[in-house]
């Protein structure tokens, strides 16, 4: 179906209009709980929230919902926007992908299951995108979907613990990243890059020393690599008086818009991306 919106007021300034929805949103709510009662129908759906919220030891703690008061129940079939708070997913992402301050992790990222300490998939969130969320403590709208889906949970085997992470880059969230990131990165020529594109999978000696080389250090850890383009390999590789195929002074190039999500194990690079992108 179509949805026409109209906007009535700036988002988080006209106080008297916020209050005026959420006192129409709380009275049809009540009115909703004392039909139920009325019916004979018992609270144990308003309390699976706070029962999935236990830890270890039966104690409970707090889980961060975006745009919902707490324990407040969701919408039915649609699973919460949660905000991943955890230090130490924090810590671990930033130490193993090098992610520079000029990205604040630990107000962007979110998940959309209550198990914020592990979460299997990680999505980013933006500023403005944040924001409606906020501005939304009944927790009325019915998000479907939200943010874009950055990193997932895959652990590497037999990796060293100081030199790995839980989870991966994930290729449709690759260049929200990918200028933030300032390791895990491997530079290589078009010809590198279309040669694993079309294997999937290269033993890491196939590979030009270049990338040899960055492939074998012992700085790089074992699990997710990203394989970028590096257009000044590519100039040094052409003999003079030939003409490159592709356009080297694209800004696409400069912003790093060709890359692509690897695995690297004990001896060959993966693609981490499907065949339909790859095919690309």
């Amino acid at each position: 179906f179509v949805a026409v919106l109209e906007k009535v007021c700036e988002i988080g300034h006209d106080a008297e209009m916020g209050a005026h929805l959420s006192n129409t949103a709380a009275r049809k709510r009540k009115e909703k709980v004392d039909g139920a009662k009325s019916n004979g129908e018992g609270d144990d759906a308003d309390d699976a929230p706070a029962k999935k919220q236990k830890l270890e030891g039966g104690s409970s703690a707090p889980v961060p919902v975006l745009g919902r008061e707490e324990g407040r129940r969701h919408h039915r079939g649609i699973d919460p926007v949660v905000a991943v708070t955890s230090d130490a997913v924090h810590s671990q992402l930033k130490r193993f992908y090098g992610i520079s301050s000029s990205i604040d992790l630990s107000t962007s990222l979110m998940t959309r299951n209550l198990d914020a300490e592990l979460p299997k998939r990680i999505y980013y969130l933006s500023d403005a995108a944040k924001r409606v969320l906020e501005a939304d403590p009944t927790g009325d709208l019915k998000v479907i979907a939200t943010g874009v889906k950055v990193f997932e949970r895959q652990e590497a085997k037999d990796a060293d613990p100081k030199n790995s992470c839980s989870y991966r880059v994930v290729q449709e969230g690759l260049y929200v990243l990918l200028p933030h990131m300032t390791k895990q990165v491997v530079t290589a020529s078009l010809m590198e890059m279309r040669k694993l594109l079309h294997m999937r999978s290269c033993r890491k000696e196939s590979f030009e020393n270049h990338v040899r080389d960055q492939l074998t250090n012992p700085a790089l850890g074992k699990g997710c690599v990203v394989l970028k383009f590096d257009p000044k390999l590519e100039a040094s590789d052409k003999e003079e008086g030939e003409v490159s195929v592709i356009n080297l002074n694209d800004p696409i190039f400069e912003a790093g818009g060709c890359a692509i999500c690897c695995w690297m194990g004990e001896a060959a690079l993966s693609l981490l991306c499907d065949k339909v992108y790859a095919a690309m």
